[in-house]
């Protein structure tokens, strides 16, 4: 699985756009929610999942120049 390198927070914040920061909250309200019910190896298949998601569109956001 690979993961993306850490981003300085002051960096994301500057990319999000003020229309995609209320989905942004909301995406970590969901996911906190669903980790917050989870138990073991739940969080860790979850976790995994994200992490695959997030990464694709990242990607896929990178090579639209969409960041």
């Amino acid at each position: 699985m690979k993961v993306a390198s850490p981003v300085p927070k002051g960096r994301v914040e500057r990319r999000l756009s003020a229309r995609s920061r209320p989905l942004e909250i909301i995406a970590q309200v969901t996911w906190m929610l669903a980790i917050g019910e989870a138990e073991g190896e739940e969080i860790d298949y979850g976790t995994g999942e994200l992490v695959e998601v997030l990464q694709t569109e990242a990607e896929r956001r990178e090579s639209l120049l969409d960041y």
